[in-house]
């Protein structure tokens, strides 16, 4: 019954917001202040963890039944492809492959890499099902977040004005860019834009 969608270019600016279909109905804005779990869209993150581990995209893992504990990631629909590269896993969006991700580089290390990409709801050691997206994020982070890919690595904070004038033209504030933050480097940047890329 309500949605939200935001789209920020990329000097950070916020072209579009949508925080609900009827403001009438609900003034709650959802693109800034609720949070919900991204799921399957916050596998990137994942992966750019790995490879700041040492991983590649052309590396093999095998799409596999999971258990960890009393935990069993699934696969949609409940296939398994066997060995695929990374590159494939992240392209056909496989769970296993990104728990197993998880696994070896740490949930501290994803929630640390988010963290410098601007989100701010993970806790600082979350349980591996942070792999699958399970913690709640607002949107605006996430989509500020994957633009640090597009950025070759820098953060940059979104901003909705630019600038604000009198009737008669007097501008009385203008928004100045700050500085973009280094948050991942350009050489990983390069690699997650190119695994995101349709084939």
């Amino acid at each position: 019954s309500q949605g939200a969608m935001i789209a920020i270019d990329a000097q950070g600016a916020i072209r579009t917001m949508v925080g609900g279909v009827d403001y009438g109905e609900s003034v709650f804005n959802r693109a800034v202040q609720a949070k919900r779990q991204p799921g399957s869209s916050f596998k990137p993150f994942v992966y750019a963890a790995a490879l700041e581990k040492g991983v590649l995209p052309t590396d093999v893992r095998v799409d596999e039944p999971v258990k960890i504990d009393k935990w069993e990631p699934k696969n949609y629909g409940g296939r398994y492809r066997g060995a695929v590269t990374l590159e494939t896993a992240l392209a056909q969006s496989i769970n296993t492959v990104a728990v197993k991700l998880g696994q070896e580089v740490g949930p501290a290390a994803i929630s640390n890499l988010a963290s410098r990409f601007g989100i701010t709801t993970l806790p600082p050691n979350p349980n591996l099902s942070v792999a699958l997206g399970a913690y709640e994020v607002p949107l605006i982070e996430m989509t500020s977040a994957y633009q640090v890919f597009q950025q070759a690595g820098n953060r940059i904070t979104p901003f909705i004005v630019s600038e604000i004038a009198t009737i008669d033209g007097q501008v009385i504030f203008s928004h100045q860019t700050a500085s973009p933050v280094p948050a991942y480097d350009i050489h990983f940047a390069s690699m997650m834009v190119n695994m995101m890329r349709p084939p």
